[in-house]
């Protein structure tokens, strides 16, 4: 996996977090991830797309305003949370292409059932070529292995592929403790750890383990005390004692180190305007869910939204990674709507995404070892292929 973008300081920033579906109970139909709720996804086209490879006009996108709309779900989507935006669009933009090196993950079910199966599903990850393995992270939830400790043991049975938690949750793992974990399992893994933060999710769970219930602007000001924390311990450069007053998370004179092997990622998964601002000021990365987006419009718009806080403090909006969660299906022939159909037809959808909208990293959510095998070995180089051509 090659170097990701760095920030001013040399880190790299995974945030991902749905600050207000906190108090929602997981469904059983859904495979959570972090703090998002990923759905299988129908096959209908989401309004604004077309069926087929394409999503909007090939070169330009249009400028499009966004607005709070109501819970609903929408076909080819899934659920559309209380928070989501619906988009309307009238001038054009160029297309944007952040110019990062193409990644492609798997995102899997940390299931308890069998701990062998997931830790095989993580190794078959690697070993069909996809960069990046992750796990959500729920630890209240008994069904699930704890995602810290299945991150190490795969670790300790690949040697290539990069993990993450998809994302861990903030709340209930201190941020310092953390810091020294994730630097500490980098060192062994040889660089090979990134670090996926959310806000946390399904607060009644995690108030029965013990915290302070948060509300939802409280966990997003939590979450950036977490970042200051984090960064200030692995900046070994910086030879005082680390010193954090926050709010919610504090400091006083804390040794800093060890510093990761290599500049460890830190990815938002954000959609309201303060995270996504946050994105930009401090972190590496922004992480959504397909199934919480309204359609490629918030996509666009949000990117702005980064891009803007981004040079608000100084920095290249182009230092920011852009990844996205996905899931569907493959099929022997081309079906309309996105994320369904032939590998080619997928590859076609994802390089769009690439090119036109500044996505570099796509993680599929699958526990299914043929889906795995598809899009590392079918999917993964056709995007790489179409994307090189687009950039000659």
């Amino acid at each position: 996996m090659a170097a990701t973008a760095r920030t001013a300081r040399g880190v790299r920033v995974l945030l991902i977090c749905l600050s207000s579906l906190c108090d929602r109970t997981p469904h059983p139909g859904r495979i959570l991830i972090g703090a998002h709720v990923f759905e299988e996804y129908a096959s209908a086209p989401a309004a604004g797309e077309r069926s087929g490879s394409r999503l909007r006009n090939s070169r330009r996108r249009p400028r499009c305003e966004t607005t709070s709309g109501k819970e609903r779900a929408r076909p080819g989507v899934g659920p559309i949370a209380p928070h989501a935006l619906t988009t309307t669009c009238d001038e054009t933009d160029p297309a944007v292409d952040y110019g990062h090196d193409l990644l492609f993950g798997s995102f899997l079910t940390p299931s308890n059932r069998a701990p062998e199966e997931v830790v095989a599903l993580a190794e078959h990850s690697e070993a069909v070529g996809l960069d990046l393995v992750t796990f959500q992270d729920h630890p209240y939830q008994p069904a699930f292995l704890d995602t810290w400790t299945l991150l190490s043991h795969v670790a300790a049975r690949t040697s290539r592929i990069h993990l993450s938690g998809n994302v861990l949750n903030v709340p209930l793992r201190n941020p310092a403790v953390l810091a020294r974990s994730v630097a500490t399992l980098d060192l062994l893994s040889g660089g090979r750890v990134e670090l996926g933060l959310g806000t946390g999710a399904f607060w009644d769970a995690m108030v029965a383990l013990g915290v302070d219930r948060l509300t939802p602007g409280e966990a997003v000001t939590a979450l950036g005390e977490a970042i200051d924390v984090i960064r200030g311990l692995w900046d070994t450069s910086d030879t005082s004692r680390l010193v954090v007053e926050g709010r919610h998370h504090r400091l006083a004179g804390a040794k800093r180190g060890p510093a990761p092997a290599h500049d460890v990622g830190i990815w938002l998964g954000a959609y309201k305007p303060r995270m996504l601002r946050m994105v930009g000021t401090k972190a590496d990365g922004w992480l959504p869910s397909w199934g919480y987006l309204s359609g490629v419009g918030q996509l666009a718009k949000a990117n702005e939204r980064i891009d803007d806080a981004a040079a608000s403090v100084g920095r290249a909006p182009a230092a920011i990674r852009r990844l996205l969660n996905i899931g569907g299906r493959f099929s022997g022939r081309r079906a309309p709507g996105m994320f369904a159909g032939t590998p080619q037809q997928w590859a076609e959808q994802l390089a769009e995404l690439a090119t036109e909208y500044g996505t570099s990293a796509f993680i599929l959510g699958s526990d299914d070892p043929t889906d795995l095998t598809v899009f590392g070995r079918e999917v993964a180089p056709a995007v790489r292929e179409l994307v090189a051509g687009a950039r000659a």
